[in-house]
């Protein structure tokens, strides 16, 4: 959907025939942003102070009615949420047209979650197609590329000291280096048995209507605050 009031009539519909609903946040079932998002729920990242993500590329000429913002960023947004367990409280961003008319072809957006941030930059300019992303805390530094599924994670090794002043510094020593085991495993076909699997079982689904209109709502805000046309509500 592409209104928030197509959003909710989807998701009333579902609710009155008694239907699972679910909607196509991919990257959740990437096996690789789950080990990242146990990392950070276990603390192994400490306190996480940002998250940088770039999903960019040349245009896709079968997206025929959706700017970058509906088609690619609104995962980006969805992710941030997913692995800080808590929506934005600040919205900003730039979009603009270089090389399609009429609709928006690059976008960058500044996203805070208290004193967190998020940044995101996605495009359909970039003649390489890029899907990173990278999260910084206080214990560490991740690294995540999601069409390798590859996970790196640098340990920070620092210890509080004084400089020749006497004043209170903090040492950084080289990290320690990890390349998490990743079982690969084909994002689509795990999407596709979950939602199978909520069906038989009348369980609720990872990606529930209600909290892919949350991601939708935070787009579209995006656009609202960048003058963007927006699809009537």
């Amino acid at each position: 959907c592409d209104s928030l009031d197509d959003a909710y009539r989807l998701i009333d519909l579902a609710q009155k025939n008694n239907l699972i609903l679910t909607v196509g946040h991919i990257e959740r079932f990437n096996p690789a942003v789950n080990e990242l998002k146990s990392l950070v729920d276990n603390g192994d990242l400490g306190e996480i102070s940002s998250l940088i993500s770039r999903r960019v590329g040349v245009f896709p000429p079968q997206i025929k009615d959706a700017n970058v913002i509906i088609d690619l960023a609104v995962h980006d947004i969805d992710i941030f949420s997913y692995i800080l367990d808590k929506d934005p409280d600040g919205i900003h961003g730039n979009a603009g047209r270089a090389l399609i008319d009429g609709r928006e072809d690059y976008a960058e957006i500044f996203l805070t979650y208290g004193d967190q941030t998020g940044f995101i930059q996605v495009n359909w300019i970039t003649p390489v197609r890029i899907r990173n992303l990278a999260i910084t805390g206080t214990k560490g530094y991740s690294e995540l590329n999601y069409m390798k599924q590859e996970l790196k994670w640098f340990k920070s090794n620092y210890r509080n000291d004084v400089d020749n002043f006497g004043d209170s510094i903090i040492k950084f020593e080289d990290p320690d280096e990890f390349n998490i085991d990743i079982k690969q495993q084909e994002p689509l076909f795990l999407e596709l048995s979950h939602f199978v699997n909520c069906i038989e079982n009348h369980s609720t689904p990872l990606v529930t209507g209600e909290r892919a209109a949350k991601a939708l709502e935070i787009a579209l805000t995006v656009m609202e605050k960048m003058n963007m046309t927006v699809p009537a509500n």
